[in-house]
Parts: structure tokens; C-alpha cells; sequence
């Protein structure tokens, strides 16, 4: 159905303006639904990073690589976001960029590779900058001028129902399973059985450290 804007139809309206409505409900709750997904693929790893970090699964230096790639790919997508969504289909723009933020989220946990782990969040960084432009252009296509402000004020509170759910399910989608379980307390002995790996990759660092510091006064 080709969009078309409804203005100053009566509560009943056409049968036409009834479908359009409904259309146009549909729509709004799907870009509402659509772009929380986004802010939550996109601060979702922010989230979780005190646990990777006590989980000795991950170090600061590997966190600000992380971070730093995101923050990158975002930049640069921001901008091509827009000019894509004047080149393509915006449903198609978001669609991509909703599906590739979410893959790379959940490829997040099955790794602990961190070259990897900058991969993908660069990855979903770069697919972050499809969300807003698609957003605004099919509120502009869908809603009429006169009502457009209060569609974009509501749209825009998305980010902040996402922000608000997200730190309660960021620990369990991105960290690791073995790890979730110990964070999770599901059963008695993973919190030991996580102090006990904790240490034990701290000691292999500390020994790697040690060594490397070795051959080079050698050297």
C-alpha cells in the first residue's frame, strides 16, 4: 500500500483512512520496537563490561579497543546512513542495519577471541548509523506535518525504554555462557569454580609478563 497522510480526518473516517491508520499504527510500533533494539545492540557490551571485566575474560586495553572501534564505525556510518537512506529503500536500510547490529551482538558472546570481539563491535558500530536516517525518513513518508513533532518526541523515548531494560538482559546475551552461569549464582559452585579460573589466568599473565620482561633486559 502506498503511504498517504492523513490530515484532519474525522475519528471514523473512509474505510481508506481506517486501513491507512492502522498502517500507520503498525508502522510507528515496529520503528519503536526496531530502533530500542538498536540502542540496546548498541550499548549492550557498555552493559556487561563490569562482568567481563571481573571474569578476567577481558582487559582495559582490550576494552578501549573495543570501544574505540565501535565509536569509529559509528562516526563513519552516520553519515553514509544518510546518504543511503536517499539512495535506497529506508525499510530495507533499517531492516540491514537492525539485522547486522543484532548478529554481531550475539556473535559477541560466542567468542573470547578480543581480536574478534573489536571486529564485531565495529561491525556493529558501522551498522548503527542505518537506524536514525530510515527512522526519519519513513516517519516523514507515513505521518503529515501537522503531527509529526509529537511521532518524532515518541520515537525518540525508545532509546530511553532500551536504556532502561538493557542493563537487566545485557549479562546474559553478551557474556559468555560459562561465565553467565557464574554471574547469574545458578549454581552453588560456579562462583568458585569462576574465582578459580580468574586466578589462574592472572597467573598465566603475570608468568607472560615476566618472561617477556626476561628476554628483553637479556636482549
Amino acid at each position: 500500500m502506498k503511504a498517504q497522510r492523513v490530515t484532519g480526518a474525522s475519528s471514523s473516517g473512509t474505510p481508506k483512512e481506517q486501513m491507512l491508520r492502522t498502517y500507520q499504527r503498525a508502522v510507528f510500533s515496529a520503528l519503536f520496537l526496531g530502533y530500542a533494539c538498536y540502542t540496546y545492540n548498541r550499548k549492550s557490551v557498555s552493559y556487561a563490561l563490569p562482568t567481563l571485566l571481573t571474569s578476567g575474560l577481558i582487559t582495559t586495553a582490550t576494552v578501549g579497543a573495543i570501544t574505540s572501534c565501535q565509536n569509529t564505525a559509528y562516526a563513519i556510518s552516520k553519515f553514509l546512513g544518510g546518504v543511503l537512506s536517499d539512495r535506497i529503500s529506508a525499510r530495507l536500510l533499517f531492516s540491514m542495519g537492525l539485522a547486522l547490529s543484532g548478529a554481531s551482538t550475539l556473535l559477541f558472546s560466542r567468542t573470547e577471541d578480543p581480536r574478534l570481539w573489536a571486529l564485531l563491535w565495529f561491525a556493529n558500530g558501522f551498522a548503527q548509523g542505518a537506524g536514525w536516517p530510515a527512522c526519519a525518513k519513513l516517519l516523514k513518508k507515513w505521518f503529515s506535518p501537522a503531527n509529526f513533532g509529537t511521532w518524532w518526541s515518541v520515537l525518540t523515548a525508545s532509546s530511553n525504554v532500551s536504556g532502561t531494560a538493557s542493563p537487566l538482559l545485557a549479562a546474559y546475551v553478551i557474556v559468555p555462557p560459562r561465565e553467565r552461569l557464574a554471574y547469574s549464582g545458578s549454581t552453588d559452585a560456579a562462583p568458585d569454580t569462576r574465582e578459580e579460573e580468574v586466578r589462574g589466568r592472572t597467573k598465566e599473565r603475570d608468568e607472560a609478563s615476566k618472561q617477556t620482561a626476561s628476554q628483553r633486559r637479556e636482549e
